[in-house]
């Protein structure tokens, strides 16, 4: 059990990062980020049910979409901050931040 869950945030942690990083690079990505943010939360999905709650005999699957619907909550306004404050050091506080959002 605790190697699913190093995988999975390992898997959570890079996919993250991925996004994170394509949405710096490219400029035109700071007008759509509610559809990283879904993005985000659509891979968050598959990866939580698939590592972990895929063996589990009893799954409270109204808790886990209020905790999707948490997800995407945080994660429109991450990247939403991101978009706002593209320089200066409020933007590197929020990069740092990221890794807080990734671990929810």
């Amino acid at each position: 059990m605790i190697s699913f869950k190093i995988v999975y945030f390992a898997l959570k942690f890079g996919f993250f990062l991925a996004l994170v990083r394509s949405f710096v690079t490219y400029e035109a990505l700071h007008k759509h980020f509610l559809a990283l943010s879904v993005l985000y939360t659509v891979v968050v999905a598959g990866l939580s049910y698939a590592f972990l709650l895929s063996w589990q005999p009893v799954v409270d699957w109204a808790a886990w979409g209020k905790w999707l619907g948490l997800t995407l909550l945080i994660s429109s306004v991450y990247f939403w901050l991101l978009a706002r404050y593209e320089d200066g050091v409020i933007f590197w506080i929020l990069l740092l931040a990221g890794v807080g959002v990734c671990l929810f």
